[in-house]
């Protein structure tokens, strides 16, 4: 089985990289992609676990970013990458550091609205994270049991809160043009998460080589949506769990049974992928 889209606790999972890796070797997971948002952090760690459990590694990332001529976020993934990249980095090193003031802003909102809540125990739940962010605030709003509001009230005030936080994002195009740069393959992520079907056209433009397609938020009629593309522009058909653990909104199990060996080989094929995908520090 292959999986091309997993979180780890580097960024906004509930699992560290060895419970997922222990997780991928029961499922009977043969390939899988690292794709946190907007950080590497646990990319060296899953290839030295991946080499003990026999599991291929596939470095990779999602990076946050926004399309302003469509003015819709877009998600872009990014495969056989050099997670070592200081172009990369430093492109992301900025959303993190938003992310996580947006974070504060968030809490401090709460607070005023009478949850019994502080920075110092939500920070506690993003040991380990790369910043803090809105699943930990959730996850430590739930686990105090908070005014006896539902799991889902909760995180929709968060994310209200979220969207009016101001957030810049890094251009999509630069996204793409990163990747590249970083020996990777730019992969378009759950196109029908954000509607972004509009942006594929000019994306491909840029240097955009596949599409998501199989994703545990896209219906039938996304995958077809996807899939007519891929053929058009003639991209790789990707798809993964999405996997974030508890914080992953749907019960979707890791591994993804619909992706063949194939597209492993396309994705190879498409990057300058090399010898320094493999170094571990």
């Amino acid at each position: 089985m292959i999986d091309l889209h997993c979180h780890t606790n580097k960024s906004d999972s509930s699992m560290d990289t060895y419970e997922i890796l222990k997780m991928a070797q029961k499922r009977g997971i043969k390939y899988l992609s690292i794709t946190d948002h907007d950080t590497t952090l646990a990319i060296d760690e899953a290839i030295r676990l991946g080499r003990q459990l026999g599991i291929e590694i596939i470095p990779g990332i999602e990076i946050s970013a926004f399309d302003y001529l469509t003015n819709k976020m877009v998600h872009i993934l990014g495969y056989y990458i050099d997670h070592k990249s200081s172009l990369l980095n430093s492109l992301c090193k900025p959303i993190i550091k938003m992310r996580n003031e947006l974070s504060k802003n968030i809490v401090k909102h709460m607070i005023d609205l009478g949850y019994d809540i502080c920075w110092e125990l939500v920070k506690n739940y993003a040991k380990g994270s790369s910043c803090v962010n809105k699943k930990h605030i959730m996850q430590a709003m739930i686990d105090i049991g908070n005014r006896g509001d539902s799991p889902t009230d909760i995180y929709n005030r968060i994310i209200q809160l979220n969207l009016n936080g101001g957030m810049k994002y890094l251009d999509v195009n630069e996204a793409i043009k990163a990747i590249l740069l970083a020996g990777g393959v730019p992969v378009l992520a759950h196109p029908g998460v954000f509607h972004n079907y509009e942006s594929i056209e000019n994306l491909v433009k840029v240097g955009l080589k596949g599409i998501e397609v199989e994703h545990p938020f896209h219906l039938e009629e996304d995958k077809v949506i996807c899939k007519f593309y891929c053929n058009k522009f003639n991209l790789i058909e990707t798809g993964g769990s999405d996997f974030h653990g508890i914080y992953g909104g749907v019960k979707n199990l890791l591994g993804c049974s619909n992706i063949d060996l194939e597209v492993i080989d396309q994705l190879k094929e498409k990057s300058n992928c090399g010898t320094h995908n493999l170094k571990v520090v």
